[in-house]
């Protein structure tokens, strides 16, 4: 059915310090006084420079995190091997240079929830490569988040007209390595696209009979 009206995506592509980097991030509002965020790394990883480590937002108003859930991935020289169970992210919250922030490399953020883990736990693209770079290196980086991870909030002035004023995502395991992102249309449901057309129909067929 695609994303509603209280969704919006926004997205970074390009290069950080060198490394190709895609990611995006889903907040949707669709439950007035809560905000729930989707992050996504799209790139296929071979470095952990490429991986996700926060992102930050501006949003008005007081913001409680609710918390947090992922699915982690370990990788070794050659291969990748992904964990079903769901855990926590270990991700912290708080705030940088006025806006929010969810993060794992938290550098001097405020933070009134601690990060737990780190620098395990950025977040890994899709079909990694294991056997190249340092993601398959054995160590401290090591899980991963695979793929995806979900982030709750709760706000009493969020409604389903809320937009964050500003939102970047960061990479790597050091602090600071920010991208700004481009904020997506929302499409409309199909059934939207379809209430239009069956409106337009009408108004053509309006207009022929008046004509005739």
């Amino acid at each position: 059915m695609g994303l509603s009206l209280a969704s919006t995506t926004y997205t970074a592509t390009g290069t950080a310090s060198g490394e190709t980097i895609s990611a995006e991030a889903t907040f949707d509002f669709s439950v007035a006084g809560h905000l729930t965020i989707t992050l996504t790394n799209l790139e296929s990883s071979q470095d952990v420079g490429q991986n996700i480590s926060d992102l930050e937002f501006g949003l008005g108003g007081t913001t409680t995190f609710t918390g947090s859930s992922a699915t982690t991935i370990t990788c070794s020289k050659p291969t990748c091997t992904p964990n079903s169970t769901v855990v926590p992210t270990g991700w912290g919250f708080g705030t940088e240079s006025g806006n929010l922030i969810v993060c794992i490399i938290c550098g001097s953020a405020n933070l009134s929830v601690t990060n737990s883990n780190g620098p395990n736990y950025t977040i890994l693209g899709p079909n990694p490569d294991a056997n190249n770079g340092s993601i398959g290196v054995s160590g401290s980086h090591n899980p991963f988040i695979n793929q995806t991870a979900t982030f709750t909030f709760s706000n009493t002035s969020f409604t389903t007209s809320t937009l964050p004023s500003e939102v970047m995502f960061s990479f790597g395991t050091t602090a600071g390595v920010e991208v700004d992102s481009l904020r997506q249309t929302t499409t409309p449901e199909p059934f939207s696209f379809l209430l239009v057309g069956s409106g337009l129909a009408l108004i053509g067929l309006a207009r022929l009979r008046r004509a005739q």
